[in-house]
C-alpha cells in the first residue's frame, strides 16, 4: 500500500501532467512546398489531413477538413478536461486561450486585446448586429448576397425596432470593384449608421474591396461591420491596413480548426458602442472579453486552433493562396472552355472558392448527380441572385480529385443529366 509521504510527493507530478495534457500537442510539420506546383510536397501535405478519401470533398467553404494534428489535439483536450473539469477546463485550459487570441491577432493583423473567441462567424456577427444601439429610422446598408442569417438579423431589427434597411444589389461577374463601390455609395443616406460588408461573398467566392468600402463608411460617419467568414486563413490581409474596426470569422473554414471555433475583432472606440448579447460585468466594459461570457463551454476546440495556426504559419498564407489558385484553375480551365459554363464572379477576384452555372442544369439537379451518384460534395447555390454549384477545394485536395470532378461535369455537358 502506498505510504502517505509517497502520495504527497506524487501529487505535484500528477498536477503537472494534467496541466500539460490540457494544452494542444504540436505535431511534426510536413515539408514546406517550394512553390504552388510542388506536387510531391503538396500531396504529402494533403495526406496529413483527416480526409475520408471515399468522398471527394470540395465544400471547404462550408466546413473544412482539419489536419490530423488538429483532430488529435482537440480529442486530447477533451480527454484532459473530462478528467478534472473544474481544474483543467475552468483554470488550466481557460488560461490557454490567451495564446490563441495572440496568435489569431498576429494572423489577422490586429491587437490581441481586441480579439474575442466565439463559436463561428454568425455568432460573432450577430453580437455586432444586435449589440449596436440603433433607433427607429436609423439605416443599415447591406447587400443582397450577404449570408442569409446576417440578412435575417437585420430584418429582425427592422421588424422589432423600426430600423430601415437599404439593400445593395451586387454587380454581376462582368463588372469590377468600381461598380461595387458605387453600388454601396448610392445606398448611403443621411441616416445610415452601419455599412455591412462581406469580405468574400459566400455565394460566389467574390472578394469585395473591403478597404474602399470601410473608408466609404467611415467618411460617411457610419460603422463598417465586415463578415470575414471566408477571409481568415484563405489569403493574406491585414485588418489594420484595411481600416476595419468590426470583424468576425469562422476558424473551421480556411484556418482548418475544429468545428465550432471563430474569432471576433472589436477595436477601439467601436467597442464602446457594441453591447454584449450575454450580459457582462461592468468591470469588463471596454474589453473584448465582454463578448466571451458564455458560461461553461468546451475550451478544447479553441486550444486545438494552435496546431492549425502552426501549419498555416509554416506554409505561409501567400503560399497557401497561390496553391488554392492553382487548384481553382485546374478544375475551372477545362470547364470554362465550354460556352455553356459561366463563372459567377470575376475570376481575378476569387481565390479558393468559385461558383459555376451550367446551362440547362439546375443547382439541385447537379448536386444530386455529383453527390448521389459520384460522392462528390460541393454546395448547390440557388438564390434569386445566383444559380450554380460552388466548389471550394482545400489543402487536403488531391489533383486526381479535381480531375474526377471535371470528368463528371464534362459528362453532364456531353450527355446531359441522367433521369432522377
Amino acid at each position: 500500500m502506498p505510504r502517505r509521504r509517497d502520495l504527497l510527493r506524487s501529487a505535484p507530478v500528477a498536477a503537472a501532467l494534467g496541466a500539460g495534457a490540457c494544452l494542444a500537442p504540436r505535431g511534426e510539420l510536413p515539408r514546406r512546398p517550394r512553390d504552388p506546383e510542388d506536387e510531391e510536397a503538396w500531396t504529402a501535405l494533403a495526406h496529413t489531413f483527416a480526409a475520408d478519401r471515399s468522398i471527394t470533398y470540395l465544400n471547404n467553404g462550408g466546413v473544412s477538413i482539419p489536419p490530423r494534428s488538429v483532430q488529435e489535439a482537440h480529442l486530447e483536450g477533451i480527454r484532459a478536461a473530462d478528467g478534472a473539469p473544474a481544474q483543467i477546463l475552468w483554470s488550466d485550459q481557460e488560461r490557454g486561450k490567451a495564446e490563441v487570441r495572440a496568435r489569431l491577432a498576429r494572423l489577422a493583423g490586429c491587437r490581441s486585446e481586441d480579439v474575442a473567441l466565439v463559436r463561428n462567424a454568425s455568432e460573432g456577427l450577430e453580437l455586432l448586429q444586435l449589440g449596436i444601439d440603433l433607433e427607429a429610422g436609423d439605416e443599415v446598408v447591406h447587400a443582397d448576397q450577404d449570408y442569409p442569417r446576417m440578412r435575417a438579423a437585420w430584418r429582425q431589427r427592422e421588424r422589432r425596432e423600426g430600423i430601415r434597411r437599404r439593400v445593395v444589389r451586387l454587380p454581376g461577374p462582368e463588372e469590377g470593384d468600381d461598380a461595387v463601390v458605387e453600388a454601396y455609395r448610392a445606398a448611403l443616406g443621411p441616416r445610415t449608421r452601419v455599412v455591412f460588408v462581406s469580405q468574400v461573398v459566400n455565394l460566389t467566392g467574390r472578394l469585395l474591396p473591403v478597404a474602399r468600402l470601410a473608408a466609404l463608411a467611415r467618411d460617411h460617419g457610419a460603422l463598417c461591420i465586415v463578415d470575414g467568414a471566408h477571409g481568415l486563413g484563405h489569403f493574406p490581409f491585414d485588418l489594420d491596413a484595411l481600416g476595419v474596426d468590426l470583424y468576425a470569422t469562422s476558424l473551421h473554414k480556411w484556418v482548418h480548426a475544429p468545428t465550432g471555433t471563430g474569432m471576433l475583432m472589436v477595436r477601439g472606440e467601436a467597442r464602446e458602442r457594441i453591447w454584449p448579447l450575454l450580459a457582462a460585468d461592468e468591470a469588463l466594459d471596454g474589453e473584448a472579453a465582454r463578448y466571451e461570457q458564455l458560461g461553461t463551454h468546451p475550451v478544447a476546440p479553441f486550444l486545438a486552433v494552435l496546431p492549425a495556426l502552426d501549419l498555416l504559419e509554416h506554409i505561409g498564407l501567400e503560399s497557401k493562396a497561390a496553391r488554392l489558385e492553382v487548384l481553382r484553375d485546374r478544375w475551372l480551365d477545362p470547364l470554362l472552355e465550354d460556352p455553356r459554363v459561366r463563372l459567377m464572379a470575376p475570376r481575378d477576384r476569387t481565390v479558393g472558392i468559385a461558383t459555376i452555372q451550367i446551362e440547362g442544369a439546375s443547382p439541385q439537379e447537379l448536386h444530386r448527380h455529383l453527390w448521389g451518384r459520384h460522392r462528390i460534395r460541393t454546395s448547390p447555390i440557388a438564390t434569386d441572385e445566383v444559380q450554380g454549384v460552388r466548389v471550394s477545394p482545400g489543402l487536403h485536395t488531391l489533383p486526381e480529385e479535381l480531375e474526377r470532378l471535371v470528368a463528371v461535369l464534362q459528362g453532364v455537358l456531353e450527355e446531359g443529366l441522367p433521369p432522377a
